[in-house]
């Protein structure tokens, strides 16, 4: 399987999305403030409770944190409505 930084790439895949880290960071930030925002001030205990508030920002956290770890359960993944980049692009 090829790897780029460490992250499995599908080879039925055949793009990607490149970004600054600092990009991705400030993408994560402000999705979490605006997420947070939308639950009163204050995350639920189980962060995936906190989706139905806010689905986008919920998605857009998600998007980011696993751009920046590789490191997101296939569940919330689903949650989130990420899917691989040559997918999201054809719909």
């Amino acid at each position: 399987m090829t790897t780029w930084d460490g992250m499995p790439i599908d080879p039925e895949q055949h793009m990607v999305i490149v970004r600054s880290e600092a990009a991705w960071t400030r993408q994560l930030r402000e999705s979490f403030d605006e997420l947070t925002a939308s639950c009163g001030g204050e995350l639920p205990a189980r962060f995936v409770d906190a989706q139905p508030r806010n689905p986008a920002a919920f998605g857009r956290f998600v998007e980011a944190y696993f751009a920046l770890t590789g490191k997101v359960d296939e569940d919330v993944q689903r949650l989130a409505g990420l899917v691989p980049v040559d997918q999201a692009l054809m719909e």
